[in-house]
């Protein structure tokens, strides 16, 4: 089963926020000093303080909170930078489709709201669940630095950019992620605080859906060595598939033209309409403290 928490649904794909890093300001000693005290409480039992770390631009005091659904968040407080005011940051980071239900989630972020003078977005991952064979979906790729793992044609992941950077792009086999009965394949896109819709176009990748295969099956027609060849060309994007299938000789090109490029290919249902990003924005404006909101609404 897969948590969703304030999720869109748009047949045939869900759309949710998946995660969401805060920059904390208590902008001052004795705001900070009591939120850092309420974490300390050796009462909460659901709370883990780690020991203290005095190391350059981390955090002093570390904080994992465990959830009755054993799902967890962290909190970092006292930043250890160059300037003085550092002490007085620190950051929250969760994912409210796990935690944004549970009451330890809800009775830590009650007690940040009375100690914090402002929690800002500084990005979030915007998560789009299609059900879909994670073998029948090729993530295009592009300028962006790219990653494939990959376990088996079903259990792979394909990566673009850097992690915790705007513009971040997973693409992954969720039914295999969340022991699901059900095919689902998950693209996540990681979004700046501030990112309006038309600079998130621009981080979007696109993703080409492979179409099912009606008259011919390549895995019971081909020989061996071919399947080989035909699956190494399919984990291709289209304009890469073409480029090295034109290297091939006339009787390979004969042999795998119809398993190649017979398929159909789609990808509105990895697209994250307007309408759907605005909805999202919004829904960041209840884990704010002291934002203007103008900010959020640039979209």
């Amino acid at each position: 089963m897969v948590n969703y928490f304030n999720s869109i649904y748009i047949e045939p794909s869900i759309y949710s926020i998946d995660m969401i890093r805060l920059k904390l300001d208590f902008s001052g000693s004795e705001r900070i000093m009591n939120f850092g005290n309420f974490m300390s409480r050796v009462d909460l039992l659901y709370i883990e303080q780690y020991p203290q770390s005095f190391k350059a631009f981390s955090y002093r005091n570390l904080f994992k909170v465990t959830c009755s659904n054993d799902s967890s968040f962290v909190i970092g407080l006292s930043f250890n930078g160059t300037d003085s005011s550092s002490r007085y940051l620190g950051f929250m980071e969760f994912n409210p489709n796990k935690v944004g239900q549970q009451e330890e989630f809800k009775t830590v972020f009650a007690e940040l709201m009375i100690h914090c003078f402002t929690a800002e977005v500084v990005r979030w991952d915007l998560a789009v669940d299609v059900p879909l064979a994670r073998e029948l979906c090729i993530l295009t790729k592009d300028k962006r630095k790219y990653t494939l793992v990959q376990n088996s044609r079903q259990d792979k992941t394909e990566y673009l950019g850097c992690h915790n950077k705007q513009g971040f792009v997973k693409l992954y086999n969720k039914k295999i992620e969340s022991n699901l009965d059900d095919e689902l394949t998950r693209l996540e896109i990681t979004v700046g605080g501030k990112c309006t819709y038309s600079e998130f176009l621009e981080l979007c990748p696109k993703v080409d859906v492979r179409g099912e295969q009606q008259n011919f099956n390549p895995y019971l027609d081909l020989p061996d060595t071919d399947v080989v060849l035909y699956e190494l060309l399919m984990k291709c994007d289209l304009s890469e598939r073409q480029e090295y299938f034109n290297r091939l000789g006339r009787r390979k090109k004969d042999l795998l033209k119809k398993y190649v490029f017979s398929n159909t290919y789609d990808s509105d249902k990895f697209v994250v309409p307007h309408v759907v990003f605005i909805q999202l924005k919004q829904q960041l404006r209840q884990y704010s403290i002291g934002v203007d909101w103008s900010v959020l609404d640039n979209i």
